[in-house]
């Protein structure tokens, strides 16, 4: 195709330019969700670099969740120390790299699920760190604290650091690490127990808890996507498990995701529901 004709064809929408000489087709790009047209740019860009992809863009293409990513810029890394460069699409850091801290997908190379979460961690607040390394602790082995003294000093390291010795490999969701930032935030409301098993009298696993604490409360974060599918049946299962759960004289409480972006709202369901269970 001539510049000419690839001129035209993006004036009238037929293709959308993810940088210069990328392109993808303009009606299949309108039906993408946006975290997926991201995922196309950090593509299109990996696919013109030497530079290894880092930061929210490494965890686009791994599929590992974050609270709140960047997805204005394109973010790579090259070894070394010293200022990065950055322009209006993308950011090139300069940080130290081992091989151990990356890994290939698909022929491109990206940070490694925990040196992404770090990497986010530092670039982020207390709790993106958080949510970011509990989401790499999901699918990664490798411990926090080993890609953590290969850091060496940088900034944000020391709320990275406090992160990662809160981090738990427990939590399975976003929701539910953003819900146990808030709670550790509050002094009033004890530290939750994660991820306990509830049964009933004949020895049978009732369910699998978010949070409880005692066994006489139990909360759980219901996220953003939980009901999005099937929801008729997931909703008619989630009333079995509670009514279970209630049935062994547990007290219930639920929050959804816009409970967690406004959190006197949390902090009052979860205030009301220690005083109905008696703690």
């Amino acid at each position: 195709m001539t510049d000419d004709i690839l001129r035209t064809a993006h004036r009238k929408g037929e293709l959308t330019r993810l940088r210069p000489g990328a392109y993808v087709d303009g009606a299949q790009w309108a039906e993408m969700s946006r975290a997926e047209q991201y995922r196309r740019r950090v593509l299109a860009y990996a696919a013109d670099t030497d530079a290894i992809v880092s930061h929210d863009s490494a965890a686009a293409l791994l599929g590992r969740p974050l609270l709140r990513p960047d997805h204005t810029l394109v973010h790579f890394t090259s070894d070394g120390r010293g200022g990065g460069k950055k322009s209006s699409s993308r950011i090139l850091h300069r940080a130290p790299l081992q091989s151990e801290d990356v890994i290939v997908i698909d022929g491109i190379v990206v940070t490694s699920p925990m040196r992404t979460a770090l990497d986010v961690g530092c670039a982020g607040t207390f709790v993106q760190a958080v949510c970011a390394i509990e989401s790499a602790l999901r699918v990664s082995t490798t411990k926090p604290q080993l890609v953590l003294d290969r850091l060496g000093r940088r900034r944000g390291i020391a709320h990275v650091r406090d992160a990662v010795e809160y981090a738990s490999p427990l939590t399975e969701s976003i929701g539910e690490s953003w819900s146990r930032v808030l709670m550790h935030r509050w002094p009033d409301i004890p530290e939750p127990r994660l991820q306990h098993e509830f049964h009933d009298e004949h020895g049978r696993l009732i369910a699998r808890t978010d949070f409880d604490w005692n066994a006489k409360l139990v909360g759980e974060s219901d996220g953003m996507s939980k009901y999005t599918s099937d929801a008729p049946a997931v909703v008619t299962k989630e009333k079995l498990r509670e009514d279970a759960i209630r049935r062994r004289g547990t007290h219930v409480v639920r929050w959804t995701w816009a409970d967690l972006v406004k959190p006197e709202r949390l902090h009052r369901i979860l205030l009301d529901g220690l005083r109905i269970a008696g703690l």
